[in-house]
């Protein structure tokens, strides 16, 4: 157990104590499997939406009896969805509009200032 302990202390003081810096570039193999990784990283990811899917779908086919006895529930919430998409889509919208107008009519005012000759004295204002 001592020997344990002077051994992991030696080591510590040798990494700790003696620092060197190491000046190292990539390897020409880890620049080109750079290139095989990306499509890896997708195929993982893709791995992992397709088996959350086969569980949903796993899940709901057991369940499939239960659901297919309330099929006008089905009906009315798919009704009630689009309704509330539309409407959605529809108050969307006018916020959005409202935003374009006033940026509209910020930019004209801007624009006026600009254009406006400068005040002189005894000068005539043009209409």
């Amino acid at each position: 157990m001592r020997n344990k302990k002077w051994m992991f202390m030696s080591l510590v003081v040798f990494v700790a104590g003696f620092p060197s810096s190491a000046q190292a570039i990539p390897p020409p193999d880890f620049i080109f499997n750079l290139g095989s990784q990306i499509p890896q990283f997708l195929g993982f990811c893709l791995l992992f939406i397709l088996s959350s899917v086969g569980m949903v779908r796993t899940f709901f086919k057991t369940r499939w009896e239960k659901v297919k006895q309330k099929k006008w529930l089905w009906a009315v919430l798919v009704i009630v969805g689009v309704c509330f998409c539309l409407a959605l889509s529809y108050v969307v919208s006018i916020i959005y509009y409202d935003m374009q107008l006033k940026k509209w009519k910020n930019d004209g005012r801007k624009i006026e200032v600009k254009s406006s000759p400068p005040a002189t004295p005894g000068a005539r204002a043009v209409p």
